[in-house]
């Protein structure tokens, strides 16, 4: 998988009203920091990091390039781990960075493919996706871009588990191997359990659970 180039700069002396000016100054704040990799605060332009979230995912290497205060420039390979929105506009705040050690596995959600057209959609069943990521124990240099999931051979009733994936070697699928994936249900089933669902929803009342911030 080819290395994106993320150029950010060196923050030092971080307090909360610094924090707020680099923000209405068009920064992001952020850390990068691993196992083997002392963390160090940064920020890159606001505008930058949204033009190239367009082709990011957390399985995309990236060879962070670190400004320093001194003029020295670090370069490490690097993770997102996790990008920080905003409650009402969902933009992004702030971003974390993960820089892992060459010879130790590390755990990260990968993004399931799923190729082909099923036979029983072509029979008039429902494709239902239950699962998108999946997480995963690799070597950074195992990790795959994508777990591909074939459902060209799906008829209706049948589903494809979490055992039944052909897994690169080098990677550990971190969930039980009973968990489904994807299903093909006959029409009708579908949109009854839909209407089940759906009346499940407005019989129950709204909970309201508070979101630590990182």
């Amino acid at each position: 998988m080819q290395k994106m180039n993320i150029e950010v700069i060196e923050r030092t002396g971080v307090k909360t009203s610094g924090v707020r000016k680099e923000r209405q100054a068009g920064y992001l704040p952020g850390v990068a920091y691993g196992p083997d990799f002392e963390p160090v605060n940064i920020k890159m332009e606001k505008v930058v990091f949204v033009s190239l979230s367009k082709k990011l995912t957390n399985t995309t290497p990236i060879n962070l390039i670190i400004k320093k205060e001194n003029g020295e420039t670090v370069e490490k390979l690097t993770y997102i781990k996790h990008v920080q929105r905003h409650k009402v506009n969902d933009s992004p705040i702030s971003l974390d960075f993960y820089v892992p050690s060459a010879g130790r596995a590390m755990n990260i959600e990968v993004p399931l493919s799923f190729e082909g057209e099923a036979k029983g959609v072509e029979m008039g069943g429902m494709l239902e996706i239950h699962v998108e990521n999946l997480l995963i124990e690799a070597l950074p240099k195992d990790i795959p871009e994508t777990l591909v999931v074939n459902i060209s051979e799906l008829e209706v009733g049948e589903y494809i588990k979490v055992s039944d994936l052909n897994v690169p070697e080098g990677i550990k699928v971190l969930a039980s191997e009973d968990e489904v994936l994807v299903s093909v249900q006959a029409a009708r089933k579908a949109a009854e359990t839909e209407e089940e669902t759906e009346e499940g929803e407005e019989s129950q009342p709204e909970v309201l659970t508070a979101k630590k911030e990182d």
